[in-house]
């Protein structure tokens, strides 16, 4: 596993392209259980005010901790 993420991390270095590795740590946990959420709900028709909520949230959280990633 360790080699085919380095092989990623080079293609993009190539491509001067910031890449990092993000875990279930650099994220606040309230995120990633919402972002489950929302995946389990994939069937789920989400309303343009529901979306519009959800990036306000996802903004606001990435906004707190700019650092993180």
């Amino acid at each position: 596993m360790r080699t085919l993420l380095e092989i990623e991390r080079r293609y993009w270095v190539e491509k001067d392209i910031p890449w990092h590795i993000v875990t279930e740590k650099e994220i606040p946990s309230v995120v990633v259980k919402i972002s489950i959420g929302f995946a389990l709900q994939s069937e789920m028709i989400i309303h343009h005010e529901t979306l519009l909520e959800r990036v306000q949230f996802f903004a606001h959280h990435f906004q707190k901790t700019p650092n993180r990633l």
